[in-house]
């Protein structure tokens, strides 16, 4: 039996663009999880967060779809950044503020909706934090590759040489 799946990228935490999307794409809603009746899964390109101003909504979906098999889901360069923005360490900036991402007055603006609803330190920022580490890069699912950007050879082969799951290590940031 073939897996059909929806292709959705870029959320940007609009609540309101995801669940019409869902819609759309005739998907239906049971006890605020949502499923398709034929067996389709949604296929969740990463940038869940960002620019939108219902982070937590968006994961809160996004994650039940994932947890009840209705969905999978990689990781965007925005949770990537969230990660960084969040971890301790050296950044490539040089602005020695103690993050692997600069905390600068750019990034902070790029981040400041998910910041609003989950602050730095905030123990439940770290449990999302946590889940957007076990998002992997990109999946192979055998006739369709889910990247975000761009899906390099060379690339991948190095990130499956270290991690065979394509999912990042919290020692894999700095």
């Amino acid at each position: 039996m073939t897996t059909h799946y929806d292709i959705i990228p870029d959320i940007h935490a609009d609540i309101d663009r995801l669940t019409q999307t869902l819609l759309s794409l005739g998907y239906v809603a049971d006890h605020a999880v949502w499923a398709h009746p034929e067996g389709r899964i949604a296929a969740f390109l990463g940038d869940f967060i960002d620019m939108g101003r219902a982070n937590r909504a968006v994961l809160n979906l996004v994650r039940a779809m994932c947890d009840q098999g209705s969905a999978v889901a990689i990781m965007g360069n925005h949770e990537l950044n969230a990660l960084l923005y969040h971890q301790p360490g050296q950044n490539a900036d040089g602005t020695d503020d103690g993050f692997m991402r600069a905390h600068s007055a750019k990034n902070m603006a790029q981040h400041q909706t998910f910041l609003d609803e989950f602050p730095v330190g905030h123990p439940d920022t770290a449990r999302m934090l946590d889940w957007f580490l076990m998002l992997p890069l990109f999946l192979d699912l055998g006739g369709l590759r889910l990247v975000h950007a761009c899906w390099d050879d060379t690339r991948v082969a190095t990130i499956l040489d270290r991690r065979p799951s394509g999912v990042l290590a919290l020692d894999d940031l700095q």
